[in-house]
Parts: C-alpha cells; structure tokens; sequence
C-alpha cells in the first residue's frame, strides 16, 4: 500500500471522481456497481430501460477504472533511470 495516497486522499479523490460525472451515469453506477443492485431494479429506479442503465454503468465504470489508474500512475514512486554502461 505504499504507493497508493492515504485511505481518507483515496475516498476524497473517489468522490471528486464521482463528481465530475454527469448525474445520470453517476446515479446508475452507484446504483448498480457500488450498491449492487440487480439491473431491472436499476432501470425501474431510475425510469430509463435496461439497456441505458447498463450503458450509463458501464460508461461510468470506465471513466472511474481511467481516474484509479491515473491516481495510482501518478502516486507511484519515480524509479530513477539505469545509469548508461558508460558511465558505471
């Protein structure tokens, strides 16, 4: 866990990631990914057919696995660079 920002940094930037979808795509994801619900339960919630609450999860599925991997890239400790033959 030592490359990853301090559990609180991780669920701020986790909301700010949130945030910044639209409402619809945020609204089906938490609905389906984080509180699990089943799909028709979903779409029934939210008034829209099944195959736009899977899109909008899926949609916010992907931009969510983008910002993680962005975090972890960016939070990850810089490796210094192999010095050359010729210089060893």
């Amino acid at each position: 866990m030592d490359g990853l920002p301090r559990r609180p940094d991780l669920a701020e930037r986790l909301r700010e990631a949130l945030d910044r979808l639209e409402p619809e795509d945020r609204a089906a994801f938490v609905l389906r990914v984080v509180q699990e619900l089943p799909p028709r339960e979903c779409a029934d919630i939210l008034e829209i057919p099944e195959a736009e609450l899977r899109q909008r999860a899926h949609q916010a599925s992907l931009l969510m696995t983008a910002f993680v991997q962005y975090l972890m890239a960016r939070s990850a400790p810089v490796q210094p660079a192999p010095r050359p033959a010729c210089i060893q």
